[in-house]
């Protein structure tokens, strides 16, 4: 029996979804990739819900050895689904139609499947999706999705997404669009500053931010909210880290110890030139950003990478804020996440908001870069290394985001950075506050507050 969905929060993905489903000429196979827990196969079941008559969720790694075998078998794959269907959920063939939705969920656990389900899709009436959080497993023999197959990737919730459940939670008007009108303020919104920072340590996956919403008023919601982190996201990644260890032991890819040398080492350049299988790995599984050097920042930004030079974070901030409170009371972890929602985090914590404007990067679908290069210090005339935190691109030209968390506001790796390069179109200054450069309106360097660089992006 299917339960029933009581509470759904809307998010960019089920928009996409939606048109995927009106646009039934194309009969495509739609393939939702993401990190475990960030709720692909809910999305799904909400779709299946709220725009289809029936919908089933197969489990791929609960098949049996023998339906996997009946379902390869290509002289008879198509009716040994249809009895399939019928055994399990009892639909008959005639019921199968164009408002039937079948999902196959972690569809990497048998990555075969996915020629089968091409046939099945051609062959039969009903529309049908995959989810997959690391697709590369189990894909020893080069399996790969067939052209009918359209591609989706779900992110986290994002700042702006949980702005917008705030803002019906409390019957607020909308805070997106009273944005940028505060431009004026030049210390911006202190309250859009508290969300901005509460949305930082809940982080956007599905499960925390709805435990949040529902407890948010409560004084021991951040030490529970961590304890569910744990238990529902982070034992669920590590778990996973070490079975494909384990899987792949020939290839050594120590997945598992390499992403805990990551939490270690958040945003600090590393170089993976003897690990580039493993890192691809952690990427390929979504919950890992690796933010590249890039060679020539006056060309391409895609097509002048360093591979082996990277910057890594984790897909989620929230996640992050678990690990910095890992064996910690309940009781000091409250305190902490309080702390830090209020401003009293340290300026050792700069990792923290440089995690958030890359994952922010990647939810707007877009390839975070940082420039790595020498220049001269004026002060005692050496060479020096300086570094432009992350650079990312539109169709006119490239744009530089320099974080500045804390209390200093020099940019100095800026400054040569933009003499430099002189491709660089535009510059922001990533702080707590709005500040517009009047003699540099298009290069700037301006200034905005972290929590405007969602709304920029998009």
């Amino acid at each position: 029996m299917k339960t029933k969905i009581e509470q759904y929060y809307i998010r960019d993905i089920d928009k996409k979804l939606l048109k995927w489903k009106i646009n039934s000429k194309e009969k495509t196979i739609a393939l939702i990739s993401g990190a475990r827990r960030v709720g692909k196969t809910y999305s799904l079941r909400y779709l299946g819900q709220c725009y289809f008559k029936e919908y089933e969720i197969i489990e791929t790694d609960n098949l049996p050895d023998d339906d996997i075998k009946r379902f390869m078998d290509k002289k008879n794959r198509v009716n040994n689904f249809c009895d399939f269907l019928l055994s399990s959920f009892g639909i008959s063939k005639e019921n199968i139609n164009n408002d039937l939705l079948i999902v196959f969920d972690e569809i990497q656990e048998h990555n075969e499947l996915k020629e089968a389900i091409s046939v099945f899709n051609n062959e039969l009436g009903c529309r049908f999706a995959c989810t997959g959080s690391a697709l590369w497993i189990n894909d020893t023999k080069g399996t790969r999705a067939t052209p009918d197959y359209e591609t989706f990737k779900i992110y986290p919730f994002s700042f702006v997404e949980f702005l917008e459940i705030y803002s019906k939670k409390e019957a607020l008007t909308s805070e997106k669009e009273q944005l940028f009108d505060l431009k004026k303020n030049k210390s911006g919104s202190k309250e859009l500053i508290t969300l901005f920072r509460t949305y930082m340590v809940v982080g956007g996956m599905p499960q925390s931010l709805c435990y949040f919403f529902d407890n948010y008023k409560k004084e021991d919601v951040f030490g529970k909210l961590n304890k569910l982190k744990e238990t529902s996201i982070v034992k669920t990644y590590e778990k996973d880290l070490i079975r494909y260890d384990h899987y792949f032991k020939e290839e050594n890819l120590r997945l598992f110890s390499e992403y805990r040398n990551i939490i270690r080492e958040i945003g600090k350049q590393k170089d993976i030139t003897e690990l580039k299988e493993t890192y691809s790995k952690l990427e390929a599984m979504n919950i890992v950003i690796l933010v590249k050097d890039l060679s020539n920042i006056n060309s391409k930004l895609a097509s002048s990478v360093n591979d082996s030079l990277v910057k890594p974070f984790l897909l989620d901030t929230g996640i992050l804020f678990y690990y910095l409170c890992e064996g910690t009371s309940d009781e000091m972890v409250n305190v902490y996440y309080r702390n830090f929602i209020i401003g009293k985090d340290s300026d050792d914590n700069g990792y923290l908001f440089e995690n958030y404007v890359a994952s922010t990067i990647i939810q707007n679908n877009m390839l975070p870069f940082f420039k790595s290069f020498k220049g001269v210090d004026e002060e005692t005339e050496e060479q020096k290394d300086y570094e432009l935190d992350f650079v990312i691109s539109n169709s006119q030209g490239a744009i530089v985001l320099e974080s500045k968390s804390g209390s200093d506001r020099t940019h100095k790796s800026l400054d040569k950075g933009l003499n430099k390069y002189k491709k660089i179109k535009q510059s922001f200054v990533l702080c707590n506050s709005y500040k517009f450069d009047k003699h540099n309106v298009q290069k700037g360097p301006h200034y905005i507050p972290f929590y405007a660089i969602d709304f920029l992006l998009r």
